[in-house]
């Protein structure tokens, strides 16, 4: 960007625009010329220069002649400015013009500021790709407080959330931004922590204070409870499907892992873990057909292998904390990160080496996360829970950076999902309304980016 423009360096820089703004005094819309949004955009003489109309700006057209290049560029110190790029519309300004007459006392305060001038003449007027995080409000769901804990996307799209303090399974449709209530469960409260999709296409529930497991199938809209576990209170938190088609839940307070397989709806307690209560707080499949538990007060990864369904101990986190993490996925590297909630850092364990690493801190409230999903830029996205944005995570440098705010108050949400157009949906815990989150906003041209960036900062 331009830095330190003089002001005859900034009027011709305006000259220059208003030359190359053919029907400069035609009405963008409500009475608005393109001139006069020039002339508010611009501030300052230039500003009033341009303004002006007829002689004015046939002044400074001539003005902007006498220091331009060959290729109607500004002379020296204007080329550190280079507004245009090649082959972009200037006129094209106008595609969103109503949102910018409406807007326009805003754009008048902006104009002030020089050297924010000199960058939204350059946003606005080069031909570059713009990408920006957006966090929205989907439908609401009607289902109380405490709704849901855990999300899987189904085949054609819609997300399925599991049913936590709500009396029905909750449905969303993120084509058309529509949640539905889906059959009621009847386990009673606390019901489900976790969800993945079966082989045959239902979703399978893990248990969490229900008897049972939980079996929702999507193509006939009905709920079934499952086989009884038979492990107790609060037994399960997440639930992954394996290679082999079975489906594993994590333990919690649980002493075992615990196996159902869908082919015959049969439950099956898998081997002792000997970690204790509140033992692990959810659950990743990792490429080598291996299940990783993220530990809550474990003081180890917990680590079960299908093909022989055996547990072992990993790596020891030596965090001294606990309570750490809610929340699992992979990153391209095949390493699994956990969503810190009473943690300071996220964290990240690596099947490949057996190794545990603390990852950058995220600076966030307590009770920060619960949940994580791998979009389609390579960038992991944490679900907000207590923390008021969402998280970021970068595993090409593994940074963490606050995304947009959500504004749904504390508690908010519980597990992401991603669905087919990139955008990741949160579960609503004590949100009134679905997590809408687009990390790969569909780009659009720098100068549409800039438009925006202006008209909607009210």
């Amino acid at each position: 960007m331009a830095a330190d423009l003089s002001e005859a360096e900034l009027d011709a820089l305006a000259a220059r625009v208003a030359a190359r703004l053919d029907g400069a005094d035609a009405e963008v819309g409500d009475g608005i010329s393109r001139r006069e949004w020039l002339a508010l955009l611009s501030g300052g003489a230039a500003g009033a220069a341009a303004l002006g109309g007829g002689a004015a700006a046939t002044g400074m057209a001539s003005a902007d002649a006498s220091t331009s290049d060959s290729d109607g560029d500004v002379g020296a110190p204007g080329d550190r400015v280079d507004v245009f790029a090649d082959g972009v519309d200037a006129l094209s300004v106008e595609a969103d013009k109503q949102t910018i007459n409406h807007k326009l006392p805003e754009l008048s305060n902006i104009g002030g500021d020089r050297q924010a001038t000199v960058d939204a003449l350059q946003m606005t007027y080069r031909n570059e790709r713009a990408y920006a995080p957006i966090y929205a409000n989907g439908d609401t769901h009607g289902e109380g407080g405490l709704a849901f804990l855990g999300s899987v996307t189904l085949p054609d799209g819609r997300v399925v959330f599991a049913p936590y303090g709500s009396s029905n399974v909750g449905i969303y449709d993120p084509v058309d931004d529509t949640y539905t209530s889906g059959p009621a469960h009847g386990e009673g409260g606390s019901a489900f922590r976790g969800a993945t999709l079966a082989p045959d296409g239902r979703v399978i529930f893990a248990p969490l204070s229900s008897a049972n497991v939980g079996i929702y199938d999507p193509e006939t809209n009905t709920y079934t409870s499952g086989p009884a576990h038979n492990q107790g209170n609060n037994p399960f938190n997440g639930a992954t499907t394996v290679p082999d088609g079975r489906v594993v839940f994590a333990p919690y307070d649980g002493d075992n892992v615990g196996i159902f397989d869908p082919s015959d709806d049969s439950f099956t307690a898998g081997p002792a873990h000997g970690e204790g209560d509140n033992a692990y707080h959810a659950i990743q499949l990792i490429p080598d057909g291996r299940v990783v538990f993220a530990p809550d007060d474990s003081n180890y990864i917990g680590l079960f292998d299908p093909s022989n369904d055996s547990y072992s101990r990993g790596d020891a986190h030596n965090t001294g904390s606990t309570n750490l993490f809610l929340g699992t996925c992979l990153d391209p590297n095949g390493r699994v990160i956990m969503a810190p909630y009473q943690y300071e850092n996220i964290g990240i364990y690596d099947p490949e080496t057996d190794t545990y690493t603390d990852g950058p801190a995220h600076g966030e409230t307590q009770t920060s996360f619960r949940g994580c999903v791998l979009a389609g830029d390579g960038r992991v996205y944490l679900t907000p829970y207590d923390s008021a944005n969402v998280g970021v995570f970068d595993p090409s440098d593994d940074s963490y950076t606050s995304g947009p705010a959500h504004g749904q108050g504390a508690a908010a949400f519980n597990a992401g999902a991603i669905v087919p157009d990139g955008r990741v949906i949160f579960a609503p815990f004590e949100s009134g309304s679905v997590g809408v989150f687009d990390p790969t906003t569909a780009p659009t041209l720098g100068r549409q980016a800039a438009i925006h960036a202006f008209a909607n900062s009210s």
